[in-house]
C-alpha cells in the first residue's frame, strides 16, 4: 500500500453541516462552491459510481456537455490534490466514486450509530442505547451540507436525513422514559413539541412522563392542547391510540 493509499483511507468526511474533510495533515482544502458540490455528490452517492454526465447535469446543467466534463476533470484533480491522494476520489467508468465507511463519513456513522441503538431497546439494554443515540445525534453540527443548500440532490439527502433525525430524538426520549429519566424527558419533550407541534408521537412521550411524575392534571392538559393544533391547522382529531392513552390516564391506569 502506497502513502497516497494510507492518506485515502485516512480522509474523513464530514457532512452533517457544512462540508469539511480532515486528512492526515489537518483540514483539507476543498477549494470553491462548485468544486466542494463535486465532492458533496460523490458523498451523499457515496460507494457508488456517478457519472460524469449525471455529476454535470446537477452543477452545470446550462453549460455545454465537453465544456462542463472538462471542467469536471479539473475539479476531481484539484480535489484529489487538497484531500492528499489520487485515489481519494476513484475513476471508475463512466464516472467517479468515494469509497466511504461509518469511520470516515460522519452520516453513515450517525445511521449505523443508530442501527446500534435500536438494537440495544431491542435487547432491552436502555443504558446502552441511550449511549448510541446521544453519539449519533452528537455527530450533527447544523443542517445537512448547509453550504451547498440549494442543490437538489443535497435537499432530498437534507430532507430525509433531517426525519431520519427527528425518529431518532423521539426514540431517544423514549429510552429515556424507559429508564425513569422523568426530569430529563419532561423538558426535552416540551422542547421538541415547540418544534414539532403536531407530532403525536412526541406527546404520547410527554403525557406518560408527566403522568409518571404524578402530574395527571399536565397529562391531561397536554392532551388538549393537541387537540386544539390538531382541529386548528389540520381539522382532525388525535389518534385512536392517543385518545387511549388519555383515557387511560383518565382513569388512572
Amino acid at each position: 500500500m502506497g502513502d497516497g493509499d494510507r492518506k485515502s483511507a485516512d480522509a474523513r468526511f464530514s457532512t452533517l453541516g457544512p462540508l469539511e474533510a480532515l486528512i492526515e495533515s489537518g483540514p483539507a482544502v476543498l477549494g470553491g462552491p462548485k468544486q466542494r458540490a463535486v465532492l458533496g455528490l460523490l458523498l451523499v452517492r457515496s460507494n457508488q459510481v456517478v457519472s460524469s454526465e449525471a455529476i454535470t447535469d446537477a452543477l452545470w446543467p446550462d453549460a455545454s456537455l465537453d465544456r462542463a466534463l472538462d471542467t469536471l476533470q479539473v475539479y476531481v484533480a484539484k480535489l484529489r490534490k487538497g484531500l492528499g491522494s489520487s485515489s481519494a476520489i476513484e475513476t471508475v467508468r463512466p464516472g467517479y466514486r468515494v469509497v466511504a465507511t461509518a469511520a470516515t463519513l460522519d452520516a453513515l456513522a450517525f445511521e449505523a450509530d443508530l442501527e446500534q441503538a435500536r438494537r440495544l431497546m431491542g435487547e432491552g439494554r436502555s443504558a446502552s442505547a441511550v449511549e448510541a443515540y446521544e453519539r449519533g445525534l452528537s455527530r450533527w453540527r447544523g443542517r445537512f451540507l448547509a453550504d451547498l443548500s440549494g442543490y437538489d440532490f443535497v435537499e432530498e439527502e437534507a430532507q430525509r436525513l433531517h426525519r431520519v433525525r427527528e425518529i431518532a430524538e423521539a426514540d431517544l426520549l423514549e429510552a429515556h422514559l424507559a429508564l425513569g429519566h422523568l426530569d430529563h424527558v419532561i423538558p426535552e419533550a416540551g422542547r421538541l413539541i415547540g418544534l414539532r407541534p403536531l407530532d403525536e408521537r412526541l406527546r404520547a412521550t410527554q403525557m406518560k412522563a408527566l403522568y409518571r411524575a404524578g402530574r395527571q392534571a399536565d397529562a391531561l392538559a397536554a392532551f388538549q392542547e393537541l387537540r386544539g393544533v390538531l382541529v386548528e391547522e389540520l381539522g382532525i382529531d388525535p389518534s385512536a391510540e392517543l385518545r387511549g392513552l388519555e383515557l387511560r390516564i383518565l382513569e388512572q391506569d
